[in-house]
């Protein structure tokens, strides 16, 4: 060694190392490992040629060719439903701190709308038009949707019914007077099929009593066929009175969520073709496969201990505003992610979006809010992807948002999808052009979207079909959560969807998120450059890369010493 003769201790020290290299290799690394570190989209792909098929099912690996996974879709209709629902109620998204909707609270006058739409009083004859509006918008949805064909019903007062689950997880008098209920309305029901139905939702931690599965399959979305008609009895009056019913606002935002996910969950083949493929693993495998798929679709036990649960309310929330004050500075190298994306140092679609921003900030704001990257914020406090979901109390989550918006992060965060959606139609626009002119490489680049040159010009011109457009403003979504991270239930380990370990998880997220995509990507496309051009072509990814985090990282950095200098400063003691 240029350093000397090896040591005894220099020799040992090596071997520990050499062993440790061998262990955490991704061949001899022990499945226990494997889960804690593993998140559920690669624990999936883990299992073969079968379980990357499942995996993409759920998840599309950025930067790659395959189909978009149903987690993605649905975050971008449900958020796309949820703007209009916002709109109808006249949500304020504007950074008013006089306004109610700040501070993720509704108006007397929303509250009114929704009170109102949620009555049994038939939509023909209510007497608020915004809640006759409403009603005719949930609607339009079932239509949209294709909710008759999977079994929902429409009644004359259709507004969606949700269980409050975690309620009744939490609080067994809760429990019992929803079981006392269902015994009174159902006096042929025997008291152990009401337990089990009751312990049936808490389980699965889905409350929305209009989804009914198709099978009684546990890969399947909605309440167990035999347990459905037992709640059907009750109404939402009789629910309320005992605290078992979720407001308005919250089941309305469920309901969208629950009814995206059963759409599109069977639009790719729904349980037979999960079934289909999970019966060529192994039963190991299998069992692993469903606690996975359980964990990314939200089906997972409640915390049901009162004591843990306001313990996990409250560290949450700790965690949140002593911890994430400077957020938003150390988010400044977020805006790479757009460039990165591009996979180009070509400044004229960074300028042009800037410019358009400028120019006409309410279009490109509209255009990110219609594909569903964006939405009207105060509407947005309670819905969160499956896995998440109440890992926060209602309070708690109202505190949060309020600290994100006064922190600026929300704001910022609403300006980079904003910006990565310009970016992403620049995108589209500049590769169609070149795929018209028979560039391969940008053909091969608007297939990573699924769309085609003639997708994007048909929308371009405002002559898309229906379908078209669906697919091309799919596309965009898809480049916009490629670009700007929003971390999902596949993003994670299997674990960490658990609201147990929510404390444990909370500020890693991110990091996980921004792993398995922008630098995933950045690892697909190396790999791509490598087999087709050599290693000079391998490195330009991470070169790029490289060019444009360091100097924003530095850049934040900077802004961040700077501000804790100047508030201590300025801030006495």
């Amino acid at each position: 060694s240029i350093l000397g003769p090896e040591t005894f201790t220099d020799k040992q020290l090596r071997k520990v190392q050499d062993k440790a290299i061998k262990l955490l290799s991704l061949e001899n690394m022990p499945n226990w490992v494997k889960r804690i570190l593993y998140t559920s989209d690669g624990r999936l792909r883990d299992m073969g040629p079968v379980g990357v098929a499942i995996a993409d099912f759920y998840y599309s690996q950025s930067r790659s060719k395959s189909k978009t996974g149903i987690l993605l879709s649905r975050n971008r209709l449900t958020q796309k439903h949820v703007t209009k629902v916002a709109e109808i109620l006249n949500v304020n998204d504007n950074f008013d701190l006089t306004d109610p909707n700040f501070y993720s609270t509704l108006t007397p006058s929303q509250n009114a709308i929704l009170a109102e739409a949620e009555s049994d009083t038939p939509t023909a004859d209510l007497t608020n038009p915004k809640a006759k509006e409403l009603r005719k918008y949930l609607e339009q949805m079932y239509d949209e949707l294709g909710l008759k064909e999977l079994g929902v019903k429409i009644r004359a007062d259709f507004f969606p019914r949700v269980i409050a689950i975690y309620d009744i997880a939490g609080d067994e008098n809760i429990r019992k007077a929803l079981v006392n209920l269902l015994v009174e309305k159902n006096p042929e029901a025997k008291l152990g099929e009401i337990n089990k139905a009751v312990d049936s939702l808490t389980e699965k931690g889905s409350g929305s009593l209009d989804f009914e599965s198709k099978t009684n399959d546990p890969l399947d979305v909605g309440i167990l066929k035999s347990y459905k008609p037992l709640f059907d009895k009750l109404t939402r009056e009789e629910l309320r009175s005992i605290n078992a019913i979720e407001t308005p606002e919250v089941a309305l935002k469920k309901y969208i969520d629950k009814a995206v996910t059963r759409s599109e969950f069977e639009k790719r083949g729904g349980v037979a073709y999960l079934r289909e493929l999970m019966e060529q693993l192994t039963p190991e495998q299998q069992a692993e496969a469903q606690r996975i798929q359980d964990g990314m679709m939200g089906r997972i036990k409640p915390i049901t201990n009162g004591v843990l649960k306001m313990a996990n309310n409250i560290g949450l929330v700790l965690n949140i505003v002593t911890l994430l004050a400077f957020t938003v500075i150390a988010s400044i190298p977020d805006l790479a992610g757009p460039v990165l994306r591009s996979r180009s140092l070509d400044t004229r679609p960074i300028f042009n979006t800037i410019k358009d921003m400028i120019k006409n900030p309410e279009e490109g704001r509209q255009l990110a809010k219609e594909i569903g990257v964006v939405g009207v914020d105060a509407m947005s406090t309670f819905f969160i992807n499956a896995g998440e979901v109440d890992f926060l109390s209602q309070g708690g989550q109202k505190v949060s948002n309020t600290f994100f918006r006064v922190t600026g992060l929300e704001m910022f965060t609403r300006f980079t999808r904003v910006f990565a959606t310009g970016m992403g139609k620049q995108f589209l626009l500049d590769h169609a052009k070149k795929a018209n002119n028979g560039d391969q490489t940008s053909v091969s680049y608007l297939q990573e979207l699924q769309v085609t040159a003639a997708d994007v010009d048909a929308w371009a011109s405002g002559k898309a079909s229906p379908e078209v457009k669906a697919k091309v403003e799919e596309g965009l979504a898809r480049f916009v959560d490629e670009s700007i991270v929003r971390p999902n239930s596949a993003e994670r380990p299997n674990w960490a969807n658990d609201p147990r370990y929510a404390l444990i998880w909370q500020l890693k997220s991110f990091y996980y998120a921004y792993g398995k995509t922008i630098v995933g990507g950045a690892l697909r496309d190396a790999k791509g450059g490598a087999k087709n051009g050599g290693i000079a072509a391998a490195a330009m990814p991470f070169a790029m890369m490289a060019l444009m985090l360091l100097p924003l990282t530095m850049l934040g950095w900077e802004i961040r010493e700077w501000t804790k200098a100047g508030l201590a400063w300025a801030l006495p003691g």
